[in-house]
Parts: C-alpha cells; sequence; structure tokens
C-alpha cells in the first residue's frame, strides 16, 4: 500500500527516545515526514533518517513549529501527532 498523498507531523520537545521510535516506524514507509522539534538540543540522530525533514527549533512555541511547516505540506492529506501517540510496535 503506498502512502504517498500522507505527511506527518511530528511536534518534538526533549522526547529523543519518543522521537526515534516514531522515524523508526515512519522510515519505513513512504510517508513524508516533517519533525520541527524545539528541543533544548538537536536530536543526536536526525542524519540517520535522510528522507525525513528535521528542523530543529529550540524553545519554539508549539503553534510557531506548525506554522513554520505547513507551506512545506506538498500532499492532499496531513496528520499531526500529539506527545503521547506512538505507532503500533
Amino acid at each position: 500500500m503506498t502512502l504517498q498523498n500522507v505527511t506527518v507531523i511530528i511536534p518534538a520537545h526533549n522526547r529523543p527516545e519518543r522521537l526515534r521510535r516514531l522515524l523508526d516506524y515512519y522510515s519505513r514507509t513512504d510517508i513524508k515526514v516533517l519533525v520541527p522539534d524545539s528541543s533544548d538540543h538537536p536530536f543526536a540522530d536526525a542524519e540517520k533518517y535522510p528522507d525525513i525533514t528535521y528542523l530543529h527549533r529550540p524553545k519554539l512555541h508549539f503553534l510557531l513549529k506548525l506554522k513554520e511547516v505547513l507551506p512545506m505540506i506538498s500532499t492532499p492529506y496531513a496528520v499531526s501527532y500529539t506527545h503521547l501517540t506512538l505507532p503500533p510496535t
């Protein structure tokens, strides 16, 4: 099944272990992934996911992170994760 019509936005903030789990999951799909990250420090493993758009914006407010990535959505459908949502294992 192809999901090239979907973009997933994963707003991140100081939870690298959850971000790693999500990126491991989505890196095996053809879904476009955008990660606006307001963590204090950049996600150390970002370079391991070359097909994922990662933006480190320290301390940027949640709504401003979304505002920054919205113009990057080029698919007809988009979904945003909350900090509690995790993919199936």
